[in-house]
């Protein structure tokens, strides 16, 4: 029920969630509880708020930026101590945060994956499956033999079956030892 109370900040994309490297990843975490739980749409609707970091670094930067802007014109502006003080503040702490995404491993990738599986669960089969392919996309090739067997799943339950016979044939063609290999090849 907490991850409820994430939802607010996570829609609007003024907020501190946009560009909190953080909260974002707070959010991750409660929404792979609640696939983990069975939970799916619910998870769904949290995975597809969350920010990818590129948008968090922009989101951060343009924010610096105009933490800059204001701490220059309170600056010139005469008797504004208090105010340049509480904007300096405000501006370290937004730089701070702004090198927190440099840390941080980017997970746009590993987020398509959750959002495909929780299409999957949900028997979106069509928008899973594009994900699963944008995935196979975004990976290296040895980390293509999940999210292609699953593209593969999504596709024999769409009719018609070609992109499912075509993706099944390129498994057992890339992945002869693979582990899904069985499967497919019965499946076809």
């Amino acid at each position: 029920e907490k991850v409820y109370q994430l939802v607010p900040y996570l829609m609007d994309d003024d907020s501190v969630a946009a560009r909190s490297v953080v909260f974002n990843v707070s959010a991750l975490e409660a929404a792979d509880e609640l696939f983990a739980d069975e939970h799916y749409l619910d998870a769904l609707w949290i995975y597809r708020l969350i920010h990818t970091l590129e948008t968090i670094t922009k989101k951060s930067e343009r924010h610096v930026q105009e933490l800059k802007q204001e701490v220059d014109w309170l600056r010139e502006s005469r008797g504004k101590y208090r105010e340049l003080l509480r904007a300096q503040e405000h501006l370290a702490e937004a730089e701070a945060e702004a090198a927190m995404t440099e840390q941080v491993e980017e997970y746009g990738t590993q987020l398509r994956s959750r959002i495909a599986r929780s299409y999957m669960e949900t028997r979106r089969y069509r928008e899973a499956r594009v994900l699963f392919l944008q995935v196979c996309s975004e990976v290296e090739d040895e980390e293509v033999q999940e999210p292609l067997y699953f593209a593969f799943m999504c596709s024999v339950q769409l009719k018609p079956w070609d992109k499912a016979y075509e993706l099944g044939l390129l498994y057992m063609k890339d992945y002869p030892l693979g582990e899904y290999y069985d499967t497919i090849s019965l499946t076809l």
